[in-house]
């Protein structure tokens, strides 16, 4: 029997991460139809195009009606169903989309904490749970793929409402450390909190292959959001980091962006104007940054050294050693540090040294990088080659569970 399936979160986002785990997930699932709940369709299209084109699924725009989220303020309200629909521009139209599915899947990521209900990321928000509030209103079946949670600050209430009327609803965790504290916070019963791993840490085989030819033998790669001020005041650090990795280490800078504009490849086009012998990636001709690019040049590498979680991902997926930079998001490193601590002990054991892979800020990797390459890609290989393999046997069985369940609805 034919299985239609809904999938909404922040995948309509230019973050390579954000559309990338929608990529894996539906190349995983293999629907035999399926509804793209789309923030941004025209964005949305370029990836469906790419990845999806011989399965041809319906992307969907959830628009809000104009004005709609003026005023919102996500701590002062919880949201019921009822609440929530009438921002929509065809409240009708969204109930029977949702109805006619055999399952709604809110795709990992993020997205479930208090960053994104403030309020410039709050009507984004809104547009992702809107299929979500539908299927709770007409009864069609929920499943949360493996998604963060938390922190929730000043927007507890809005969460504690929303989270505790889906009864029922598996909530699956990429993080067994921060997220499921996060939740028990909330009251959520512990029944309802599953383990899975990240939505892109197993590569679908649906992914294609790729070599990046262009790349020197030997490099490491840099990644970094941080505004262009920012690495304007830091610009001799990381001119120092290439040079240091070149004339003591041997290897090239290779800087990946993961989004477009002013989260990457803004940042790229700066350092690559003013940085001698820095290798940047291209990813504007192609309107994204590809999933095989990605896995190649990430796969390639002696080191990544990132601000995003997603590069952290791939780096360990494919036993590549990385420090993640912990940059503050609203006035706190703890967003990055949940994630990407519950990532390192979910693939490698809790009780994993983190000095070896999170530092403070980007400049303090860059230098512990340049004083200690060999010792620190020596030490870090020895934890991924001894711990990953048992961790991933555990991680892939949660993951073709978390797939048969959506595929069994």
């Amino acid at each position: 029997m034919s299985q239609r399936i809904g999938f909404t979160g922040p995948f309509s986002d230019v973050n390579f991460g954000d559309y990338a785990m929608l990529v894996n997930n539906y190349l995983d699932i293999a629907p035999d139809e399926a509804v793209l709940y789309a923030a941004d369709s025209a964005f949305l299209h370029k990836v469906v195009d790419h990845y999806l084109s011989d399965s041809s699924p319906e992307v969907r725009p959830v628009d809000l009606r104009t004005g709609a989220t003026e005023g919102l303020d996500l701590t002062d309200a919880s949201l019921t169903p009822a609440d929530a629909l009438p921002m929509f521009t065809d409240p009708q139209a969204l109930l029977d989309s949702v109805a006619a599915l055999d399952v709604l899947v809110v795709n990992g990521g993020g997205y479930i904490n208090g960053l994104w209900a403030s309020p410039h990321r709050a009507p984004q928000l809104m547009q992702i749970l809107g299929p979500v509030y539908a299927a709770r209103r007409v009864g069609t079946p929920i499943v949360f793929t493996a998604n963060g949670y938390g922190p929730f600050g000043a927007y507890e209430d809005f969460f504690f409402a929303l989270l505790n009327d889906l009864p029922g609803v598996a909530l699956h965790t990429r993080d067994d450390v921060y997220s499921p504290a996060h939740l028990r916070r909330l009251g959520v019963a512990s029944e309802r909190i599953q383990q899975v791993p990240d939505d892109l840490y197993f590569l679908s085989p649906g992914v294609p292959q790729a070599r990046e030819t262009d790349l020197p033998s030997e490099y490491v790669v840099i990644e970094s959001y941080a505004p262009v001020e920012e690495l304007a005041a830091n610009l001799d650090t990381i001119t120092r980091f290439v040079q240091t990795m070149r004339d003591v280490h041997g290897h090239a800078v290779v800087f990946l962006p993961l989004n477009l504009g002013r989260g990457g490849t803004d940042q790229a086009a700066f350092l690559a104007e003013r940085v001698p012998d820095l290798h940047v990636v291209d990813i504007e001709t192609h309107g994204f940054l590809p999933i095989e690019t990605a896995a190649a040049v990430i796969g390639g590498a002696s080191l990544v050294v990132s601000m995003r979680y997603h590069a952290a991902v791939l780096a360990i997926q494919l036993e590549v050693p990385v420090v993640s930079a912990l940059r503050p998001v609203l006035g706190s490193r703890q967003y990055y540090h949940s994630k990407t601590y519950g990532l390192l002990a979910k693939a490698l054991g809790p009780d994993i040294d983190q000095s070896l892979f999170l530092q403070n800020g980007m400049y303090e990797a860059l230098d512990e990088v340049s004083s200690s390459f060999g010792a620190l890609t020596s030490s870090q290989g020895r934890v991924i080659r001894s711990r990953k393999t048992g961790h991933d046997v555990t991680l892939k069985l949660e993951r073709d569970a978390l797939i048969r369940q959506i595929r069994g609805v």
